[in-house]
Order: C-alpha cells, then structure tokens, then sequence
C-alpha cells in the first residue's frame, strides 16, 4: 500500500546517448534511496544509493550499494559496498577515461567516510566528525569532500595526490542547506545557506 512511509523503489530515464524513458532500476522488499549519480570511467555510470529497513521508524540496518551501468544500457549491476552501521547520504565523483577512478562519500552512524579505488582497490578514511551529509568532488589531482557538522559550521576536507588530508571549517554557522562542494583545477568552491541567501566560499589557491 502507499503513504508516508511506503517501501521505495529507484527509477530513471535519460535524454543522452540513447533515449531512456522512465523503468524501474531496484526491486527489493527494503527501502532503495538517497541515490547518487556519476559517470563511469571508461563509459557508463555509476549509481551509489542506501537499502535500508526503516519504514518510518529507525532501521535495523543501512547499507550503501554501489551499481554500475556499461555504456548507454541503463542495465545496472550493483553490489553491498558498506554495511557495518547506519549508512546514509552518499556522493559520488568519478575521473573520466579508462583509467579513470571511482570516490564516495557517506556517513557512518553520522562519521563522515571517503572511500576510492585509486590504488586498485577501494581503501577506505574515516574523518573526526558529527555530520548531516556529504559532497565529494575530484579535479586537478585533489579530492574535496565537504559536509555540515551537526549544530555548528560547514567543514571541508582536502587531499592532493596520495598524499595525506587537511580539513578546516570553511564557514563557522549552519547551513540552512546540505553543503555541496565543486571544483575545477583542484580549487574547491563550496557552496552553503544562510537563512536568506545562498553563498560560496572558494579557495584562494
């Protein structure tokens, strides 16, 4: 039956490539959600979404799953990527070409986790943090993952190459909305609210 806290399905279509109207992609006795799209290097996407038991109550389990489509088929194979607590609101980014990379973002229990493949396999970093959400983005050979602490300032955090990770509040008061994080060249712009505006924040070098 439908209503507020109805078992939910992820659909989608697409006007690139070839046409896609609108088809089911999930078909699970839990809730699919929270879904998040990218590219797949070498051709294809890549679709990261949370299964979780809930139904309008807290869930017993949470897991993120990571699907991927070759070229324009929307024909996606997923697979249990993190279950270990309650997982909610992944972001994606990928590095284009057939060399290209794969990087997440979730929560963990509300602990902020970024996870890439750049070694061949997806290796896993678990950041100090009270989070609401996450934003991931990769260009210039830096990765920036952004997010909101609980009750306080929005936090960004950096890493060139393989190197190691600096982090730093960007804005110290809420954000009315879910920080995103953009990049081009390896300069983060990070977008927030505030209760009448939106603004950014954009790294100097």
């Amino acid at each position: 039956p439908g209503g507020e806290f109805a078992q939910t399905e992820l659909f989608q279509a697409k006007t690139y490539g070839n046409d896609l109207s609108r088809t089911q992609v999930t078909n699970n006795p839990d809730n699919d959600s929270q879904p998040a799209l990218a590219f797949k290097p070498g051709g294809g996407g890549e679709l990261a979404f949370i299964r979780d038991n809930g139904f309008g109550n807290e869930p017993t389990h949470s897991n993120l799953r990571l699907a991927t489509a070759s070229g324009a088929t929307g024909t996606w194979v997923g697979r249990q990527f993190a279950a270990i607590g309650i997982n909610t609101s992944p972001s994606i980014d990928t590095t284009p070409g057939t060399g290209g990379h794969t990087y997440l973002a979730w929560l963990r229990n509300g602990q902020v986790f970024e996870s890439d493949d750049r070694s061949g396999s997806f290796l896993s970093r678990a950041f100090v943090s009270d989070a609401l959400s996450t934003s991931i983005d990769v260009s210039g050979g830096e990765t920036h993952v952004a997010w909101g602490q609980v009750d306080d300032g929005t936090v960004l955090a950096e890493r060139l190459g393989s190197g190691g990770w600096t982090k730093a509040t960007v804005y110290p008061a809420a954000s009315r909305l879910d920080p995103i994080v953009l990049s081009v060249d390896g300069r983060a712009t990070v977008l927030m609210a505030s209760a009448t505006r939106i603004y950014k924040r954009t790294q100097l070098s």
